[in-house]
């Protein structure tokens, strides 16, 4: 554990505490009769997990291929391809907001831009979106998901 100024580091100390990940969840869930033959039904359910994120990826990516076979098609591997390519943009974005690597996503406004609870960010504000799990709240998502 970290100190800071004689206090407890909290946050390293909650995460050593409670681990919040997925084999975590599923010792947690495993109750009763789940408990019987653990290390097989959390592995079997990890793999299971594992061949939905593949497939959904594979969706996703031949979306992506489309869209990109067809705008290059029209107009090349070119500055004007790329702009109309908003699937690829759209993905790369949030890809980047969700697991970042140090790219970050920073933008200038470039004129005033105003939200419709009437923020105001003004012409030449930098802004960076906000990269952790906060960000994931559904409460602060609108609509339905």
């Amino acid at each position: 554990m970290g100190h800071r100024n004689g206090q407890t580091n909290l946050y390293a100390f909650t995460l050593f505490l409670f681990k919040n990940d997925l084999i975590s969840w599923l010792l947690d869930e495993a109750k009763g009769k789940r408990r019987n033959n653990i290390v097989y039904n959390i592995v079997l359910r990890i793999l299971n997990i594992n061949f939905a994120a593949i497939h959904t990826m594979s969706v996703l990516v031949q979306t992506l291929r489309e869209e990109v076979e067809t705008v290059v098609r029209e107009l090349g591997w070119s500055k004007a391809a790329m702009g109309q390519m908003r699937k690829l943009d759209s993905f790369m974005k949030e890809t980047q907001r969700l697991a970042g690597v140090g790219i970050s996503m920073r933008r200038m406004a470039l004129r005033d831009f105003k939200f419709s609870n009437g923020s105001v960010i003004p012409a030449g504000t930098t802004v960076d979106p906000q990269k952790d799990f906060e960000s994931l709240r559904a409460e602060l998502i609108p609509g339905d998901l």
